[in-house]
């Protein structure tokens, strides 16, 4: 039998419903790891809900919970992490591109690698992505802050005039607050892969 949890994923605390169908409950502040739309990620349990018909849409699957390897494994990419932050801010600078990059997310699967910067147009930093990509052997991603936080999903998100329809964000499923909007960066439209 499976359960649903809403649980918090991501570096800037998104919050998901997602299914578990190992049947397993999980207290409240349990770390666990959960399959998403981008990726293996780690993340908070926060509680489960035995709605049969939720009213926020299923983000994805809640594997398992967090183990001693997936401890070594997360103290590991943090340090990954870190270091492609400094080796981004470093040819940012090297190159004199002033846009200003936020923060940097490696997921639990080691593969995706997110940068969020502040800024509209990010065909500047498309190089560096490329390079950092070689570099890293990563899939690596763009996000802006600047257009989703303004705009959301698209005209009027988040309300009943928005075209996901009866007011809910169709990313968040959420009626009458996006998520996307108010918390949840876009994707650029380069995306730089390894080879």
């Amino acid at each position: 039998m499976s359960h649903l949890f809403f649980c918090q994923f991501g570096v800037h605390g998104q919050v998901g419903l997602f299914e578990s169908r190992a049947g397993v409950r999980f207290p409240r502040g349990a770390k666990v790891v959960c399959r998403t739309s981008r990726g293996i990620e780690a993340a908070i349990a926060l509680n489960d809900t035995d709605d049969d018909e939720p009213s926020a849409a299923i983000e994805g699957e809640l594997l398992r919970p967090f183990t001693v390897n997936d401890e070594l494994l997360a103290e590991r990419l943090a340090r990954y992490q870190t270091k492609a932050f400094q080796a981004c801010v470093t040819l940012l600078a090297k190159r004199g591109i002033d846009i200003p990059l936020v923060d940097a997310e490696l997921l639990h699967d080691g593969e995706h690698l997110f940068f969020y910067f502040l800024g509209d147009d990010l065909s500047a930093v498309e190089p560096i992505m490329v390079e950092l990509a070689d570099r890293y052997g990563r899939k690596i991603r763009l996000r802006s802050f600047a257009e989703k936080l303004a705009n959301g999903c698209g005209p009027g998100c988040g309300t009943t005039a928005s075209s996901c329809g009866s007011g809910a964000c169709n990313s968040c499923g959420v009626s009458g607050h996006c998520t996307v909007k108010n918390a949840r960066p876009t994707f650029s439209a380069s995306d730089a892969t390894a080879p």
